[in-house]
């Protein structure tokens, strides 16, 4: 260890002391910052989690209760993160905004009409966006 005074084993046990210390102090903090440890053990506190950092979580909540997967499509705008939903569903990602933009003209109340006509009276709609709405 750099020094003729303390013995090897004396030195090694030291730092696996020292280490195992910063190690737990550590965990310590991140707890204090993001309950991450706990999140993965505790399901309630993992969708707390997960509710307080996804704006759109009461939508794709409200899709996965009331729609029905077989027959029911949701096109997700604006939220990248589809896969919570267990419905079928397009979720482009934030990279296809140009495209989007060209394919719908730029008028979203256009693309929302087209959607409902599409979804005809068999079936709903549910827009996630900005502002979720059921049709």
């Amino acid at each position: 260890m750099g020094s003729e005074k303390i013995s090897e084993k004396v030195g090694t046990t030291a730092a696996v002391i020292v280490a195992g210390v910063s190690l737990v102090i550590g965990i310590g903090q991140l707890q204090r910052i993001l309950p991450a440890a706990q999140s993965l053990i505790d399901p309630r506190l993992r969708e707390a989690l997960h509710q307080a950092n996804v704006p759109s979580w009461a939508a794709l909540d409200y899709v996965n209760e009331n729609l029905d997967p077989a027959h029911d499509k949701v096109l997700v705008i604006g939220e990248t993160r589809g896969f919570w939903l267990q419905i079928p569903n397009i979720t482009p990602s934030a990279f296809n905004g140009p495209q989007l933009d060209e394919v719908f003209g730029g008028y979203f109340a256009r693309l929302v009409a087209a959607i409902v006509a599409a979804a005809g009276n068999n079936s709903r709609a549910v827009f996630i966006s900005g502002i979720s709405t059921a049709a």
